[in-house]
C-alpha cells in the first residue's frame, strides 16, 4: 500500500512536471505569437501614419496652391473692375462729346476728324461692352 502511494505520488509528480513544462512551452509560444502580431500591427500602423502624413502634406500643398490662385484671381478681378470703370468713364465722356457736337447748328455742325474718331471709339466701346 505504501509503495502504491509512493508510486501514485511519483506519477502525480511526473504528470505535474509534464503539465508545467507544457504550460511553460505554451506560454513561450503565446508570447512569441503575441510579439510577432504586435510587431506586424506596429509596422502597419507606422505605414498608415506615414501615408496619413504624406496625404496631409499633399493636402496642405494643394490648399496653399488654391489660396495662391484665388489671390491671383481676386487681383485680376479688381484690375478688370477698375478697367471697366475706366471704360465706362471714357464711354460717358465720348457720348457727351458726341451729343454736344450734334447740338451744334449751322456751320458748326460738321463732321471733322475729331468727331469721326469719337464715333469710332464709341462704336468700339459698344462692341467691347
Amino acid at each position: 500500500m505504501r509503495d502504491q502511494r509512493y508510486e501514485q505520488s511519483d506519477q502525480n509528480l511526473n504528470l505535474s512536471q509534464r503539465i508545467r513544462g507544457d504550460s511553460n512551452d505554451l506560454i513561450a509560444e503565446t508570447n512569441a505569437l503575441t510579439n510577432k502580431n504586435m510587431n506586424a500591427v506596429t509596422h502597419r500602423l507606422k505605414e498608415r501614419l506615414k501615408d496619413t502624413n504624406f496625404w496631409k502634406t499633399e493636402l496642405e500643398r494643394e490648399i496653399t496652391d488654391v489660396l495662391a490662385v484665388t489671390e491671383k484671381v481676386l487681383l485680376r478681378k479688381r484690375e478688370l473692375q477698375n478697367a471697366l470703370i475706366a471704360v465706362d468713364e471714357t464711354m460717358h465722356i465720348c457720348t457727351d462729346n458726341l451729343n454736344a457736337r450734334r447740338r451744334h447748328s449751322g456751320e458748326d455742325l460738321q463732321q471733322d476728324d475729331v468727331e469721326r474718331e469719337l464715333i469710332k471709339v464709341s462704336a468700339f466701346q459698344r462692341i467691347v461692352a
